[in-house]
């Protein structure tokens, strides 16, 4: 995400979601459903599940 900080806390829901910054606190509310993913942002990567992490 450019618009965020390298190393961030970044989120996304279900592989093929809109990526939502996180931090250290998040507030909001999403209006979708599934499996939440956890990043850092600055992987470099256009995908959630390409990361050998998971």
């Amino acid at each position: 995400m450019p618009t965020t900080h390298f190393a961030s806390l970044i989120g996304c829901l279900e592989d093929n979601g809109k990526p939502f910054f996180v931090g250290s606190r998040y507030d909001q509310s999403q209006t979708g459903s599934g499996r939440l993913f956890l990043r850092m942002n600055g992987g470099g990567e256009d995908s959630f599940l390409t990361s050998s992490t998971y």
